[in-house]
Protein backbone atom coordinates (compact mmCIF):
# COMPACT_ATOMS: atom_id res chain seq x y z
CA UNK A 1 0.00 0.00 0.00
CA UNK A 2 2.85 2.34 1.05
CA UNK A 3 5.08 1.90 -1.59
CA UNK A 4 2.43 2.22 -4.17
CA UNK A 5 1.29 5.51 -2.97
CA UNK A 6 4.20 7.01 -3.00
CA UNK A 7 5.00 5.53 -6.46
CA UNK A 8 2.09 6.75 -7.80
CA UNK A 9 2.51 10.10 -6.38
CA UNK A 10 5.67 10.52 -8.20
CA UNK A 11 3.56 10.24 -11.32
CA UNK A 12 1.68 13.05 -10.04
CA UNK A 13 -1.56 9.85 -10.54
CA UNK A 14 -2.37 10.74 -6.71
CA UNK A 15 -5.25 13.30 -6.27
CA UNK A 16 -4.92 16.29 -4.37
CA UNK A 17 -6.15 19.70 -3.54
CA UNK A 18 -5.44 21.36 -6.19
CA UNK A 19 -7.82 18.85 -7.72
CA UNK A 20 -10.27 18.95 -5.68
CA UNK A 21 -10.71 22.66 -5.52
CA UNK A 22 -10.56 22.41 -9.33
CA UNK A 23 -13.62 19.79 -9.57
CA UNK A 24 -15.34 21.90 -6.94
CA UNK A 25 -15.19 25.26 -9.25
CA UNK A 26 -17.23 23.17 -12.42
CA UNK A 27 -20.63 23.69 -12.71
CA UNK A 28 -21.11 20.25 -13.87
CA UNK A 29 -19.87 18.56 -11.34
CA UNK A 30 -22.75 17.27 -9.31
CA UNK A 31 -21.14 15.59 -6.41
CA UNK A 32 -17.47 15.09 -4.99
CA UNK A 33 -16.83 12.18 -2.73
CA UNK A 34 -13.43 11.35 -1.09
CA UNK A 35 -12.50 7.60 -1.87
CA UNK A 36 -10.29 5.70 0.58
CA UNK A 37 -9.81 2.48 1.98
CA UNK A 38 -13.08 0.87 0.76
CA UNK A 39 -12.49 1.62 -2.70
CA UNK A 40 -14.10 3.19 -5.44
CA UNK A 41 -16.69 0.52 -6.02
CA UNK A 42 -17.74 1.20 -2.00
CA UNK A 43 -18.24 4.93 -2.89
CA UNK A 44 -20.09 4.62 -5.83
CA UNK A 45 -22.59 2.51 -4.80
CA UNK A 46 -22.72 5.24 -1.73
CA UNK A 47 -22.95 8.16 -3.70
CA UNK A 48 -26.14 6.15 -5.95
CA UNK A 49 -28.01 5.06 -3.39
CA UNK A 50 -28.06 8.90 -2.02
CA UNK A 51 -29.23 9.92 -5.69
CA UNK A 52 -31.37 7.74 -5.97
CA UNK A 53 -29.95 6.47 -9.39
CA UNK A 54 -28.54 2.89 -10.53
CA UNK A 55 -25.07 2.16 -11.60
CA UNK A 56 -23.43 0.64 -14.54
CA UNK A 57 -19.79 0.15 -14.51
CA UNK A 58 -18.11 -0.27 -18.14
CA UNK A 59 -16.70 -2.95 -18.87
CA UNK A 60 -13.70 -2.20 -19.69
CA UNK A 61 -12.30 -0.27 -16.57
CA UNK A 62 -8.63 0.63 -16.41
CA UNK A 63 -8.64 0.79 -12.45
CA UNK A 64 -9.35 -2.17 -9.62
CA UNK A 65 -12.45 -0.59 -8.31
CA UNK A 66 -12.54 -3.03 -5.69
CA UNK A 67 -8.62 -2.07 -4.34
CA UNK A 68 -8.51 0.20 -0.91
CA UNK A 69 -7.22 3.71 -2.58
CA UNK A 70 -5.51 3.88 0.72
CA UNK A 71 -5.42 7.57 2.47
CA UNK A 72 -8.00 9.38 0.27
CA UNK A 73 -5.54 8.94 -2.97
CA UNK A 74 -8.47 9.32 -5.37
CA UNK A 75 -11.60 11.24 -5.70
CA UNK A 76 -14.82 10.42 -7.04
CA UNK A 77 -16.65 13.06 -9.03
CA UNK A 78 -20.39 12.73 -10.31
CA UNK A 79 -21.26 14.55 -13.32
CA UNK A 80 -23.63 14.16 -16.29
CA UNK A 81 -21.82 11.91 -19.13
CA UNK A 82 -22.06 15.14 -21.45
CA UNK A 83 -19.50 16.98 -20.01
CA UNK A 84 -16.85 13.57 -19.76
CA UNK A 85 -14.62 14.06 -22.36
CA UNK A 86 -14.37 18.32 -20.98
CA UNK A 87 -14.09 17.10 -17.67
CA UNK A 88 -10.55 14.31 -19.11
CA UNK A 89 -9.60 17.13 -20.85
CA UNK A 90 -8.73 19.75 -17.97
CA UNK A 91 -6.90 16.94 -15.75
CA UNK A 92 -3.62 15.18 -16.43
CA UNK A 93 -4.01 12.36 -13.62
CA UNK A 94 -7.17 10.40 -14.91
Amino acid sequence: MGTEVLENERENLIADLEDLMKLLSFDFVNAVIPVGSRGILHEVNVLAKESNTSLRLNQHLKVDVKKSAGPSTVILAAINRDHLNELKRKFKNQ
